[in-house]
């Protein structure tokens, strides 16, 4: 898990944010998860060329029977065809701190599927960053054990 972690944050650091923002017609720039997980994928892709394990976005396990309801993970990393499922990733922007406690649920739900590892990554500027670290503070983590 070491190296696999030392991956995500090197896929993390080597993101271009000229490939995660949109502009308006005015000039401004936003920042939405999309392109950023999508910049994310392709750093993180990159990285494993020689690795035996693959990423793959957005996986509806509904196929596999596991959920009723869609529980579709941001990114899962794993063996294909194997029972070697490592980590689930879900990305949310800070300023989004309502849906992180919904991620967090769909992580656990796929620790039930036996991925080792669950990964919350959380974008956005000091404020953001500082209000979303206070709401998970708020979680209720006992489900999640």
């Amino acid at each position: 898990m070491k190296k696999l972690m030392g991956l995500i944050i090197e896929a993390l650091e080597n993101m271009d944010k000229n490939f995660c923002i949109l502009s308006n017609n005015l000039g401004r720039i936003k920042y939405l998860e999309r392109p950023i997980a999508y910049e994310f994928y392709h750093q993180f892709r990159k990285l494993i060329d020689e690795e035996k394990f693959v990423i793959q976005g957005e996986v509806d396990k509904r196929y596999q029977h596991y959920f009723k309801k869609g529980k579709v993970p941001d990114f899962i990393i794993h063996i294909p065809n194997t029972q070697n499922n490592f980590v689930v990733i879900e990305m949310k922007l800070a300023n989004n701190i309502r849906n992180i406690e919904k991620d967090f649920q769909k992580l656990n739900e796929f620790k039930k599927l036996h991925y080792k590892n669950l990964v919350e990554i959380i974008i956005g500027y000091d404020k953001n960053l500082k209000n979303a670290k206070e709401k998970i503070k708020d979680i209720d983590t006992t489900v999640f054990q």
